[in-house]
């Protein structure tokens, strides 16, 4: 009996550790062969980044993921902001509390919000500078653009993001210097100074390029007819194989920037076909209600 009570006992021990055994082996073997996430070669994510201009400055971080297709060619995602910083004052003051991706998170729908908001704190947004270092930058703006109920005037470059980052550490430079030689650093004196009206009085000088672009029945009724009242720009003459511009290329500080000066059109000249073929200018000359009404800039 004693025997039997004891073989019962060993045997459930015995059991018990083979059923540990058991699971422990299950475990291994899901942990072994656990379904794991594989980075596809075929996908590819780039980044670029973004200095938007109007007056308040933002830089927008962003990428665009790219997947190969069966035939070898990559097909890109809409672009899509990861991050964005508020470079100036300025912009501080007006997305302070704006979230820019309210509209969504692809890269024409911030800029939108952008545009949008600036124009709601009396921000004159016809002129907007875009710099990227993304090559198709300007196709995509010009893509995305092309229905907007207010017609609007990108600037778009391309640089490398090394010159992006130094000419963004040069403008919060500028805006720090700004600030220490400002009497009043008031939120309604910075939106007095982002009105930009450019102050006669103060003897600002003006430094202008004229140049003559041609090509062969390339340049559309809409290019000519949005160069006539440009900010920035006196329309000389010009038809579908030939346009000529003068346009501001710097103004004394605190004015020198696309905010007071405008942005001359010449990237979407040279898109659409057009070369240069000659060109004059002047620097360092005294800017005048004349010159102001030319260029059509607002002045006081």
């Amino acid at each position: 009996m004693e025997n039997e009570k004891t073989n019962s006992k060993i045997g459930l021990i015995i059991a018990i550790f083979v059923m540990l055994i058991l699971i422990a082996g299950g475990v291994i073997y899901f942990i072994k062969n656990k379904p794991t996430k594989k980075e596809d070669d075929n996908t590819v994510v780039n980044k670029y980044t973004a200095y938007v201009k109007i007056n308040p400055s933002v830089r927008l971080d962003y990428s665009q993921t790219c997947t190969k297709s069966e035939v070898g060619a990559y097909v890109c995602e809409e672009p899509v902001v990861d991050n964005y910083s508020l470079i100036n004052e300025d912009a501080e003051t007006i997305y302070e509390d704006v979230d820019l991706f309210s509209k969504g998170k692809t890269l024409d729908k911030v800029i939108e919000v952008i545009c949008d908001k600036a124009k709601e704190n009396n921000i004159d947004t016809q002129n907007i500078e875009i710099t990227s270092d993304w090559k198709e930058i300007n196709t995509y703006v010009e893509k995305s653009t092309k229905d907007e109920v207010e017609q609007r005037n990108y600037s778009v470059n391309v640089k490398p993001k090394e010159a992006i980052v130094e000419e963004i550490k040069t403008d919060e430079k500028q805006e720090a210097e700004n600030k220490t030689t400002t009497t009043t650093t008031t939120k309604t004196t910075t939106k007095t100074t982002a009105s930009n009206i450019i102050d006669l009085s103060s003897g600002v000088k003006y430094s202008h390029s004229m140049i003559t672009y041609a090509c062969e029945k390339c340049f559309s009724d809409s290019l000519i007819n949005s160069l006539k009242n440009l900010k920035g720009t006196a329309f000389v003459s010009g038809n579908d194989s030939e346009i000529t511009i003068k346009f501001i290329t710097g103004l004394s500080d605190p004015y020198n920037s696309s905010t007071y000066k405008g942005t001359a059109l010449t990237s979407k000249i040279k898109a659409a076909g057009g070369e240069e073929i000659g060109g004059a200018g002047g620097s360092d000359e005294p800017l005048t209600r004349e010159e102001c009404q030319e260029f059509h800039l607002k002045c006081k």
